[in-house]
């Protein structure tokens, strides 16, 4: 038996660098966590840039990330 996810509720997709793997987070909260920065931080940059970047990690929306 399966769970069902809604793709509306996968918000951010993040890249560790270091292992090459993708997480998917639905909270900004979460990220700013992972990230250590306010949640203003995290909404500002990907509403400008399409990203947040620091050296271990990339979060992307999930609407956003690259076809590569």
């Amino acid at each position: 038996m399966g769970h069902k996810i809604l793709k509306s509720k996968l918000k951010y997709a993040v890249l560790d660098k270091q292992n090459k793997t993708i997480s998917i987070y639905h909270l900004q909260k979460d990220i700013a966590d992972l990230f250590n920065v306010s949640r203003k931080t995290i909404l500002r940059n990907i509403d400008k840039h399409k990203m947040y970047e620091n050296d271990k990690y990339i979060v992307y929306l999930v609407t956003n990330v690259p076809q590569r």
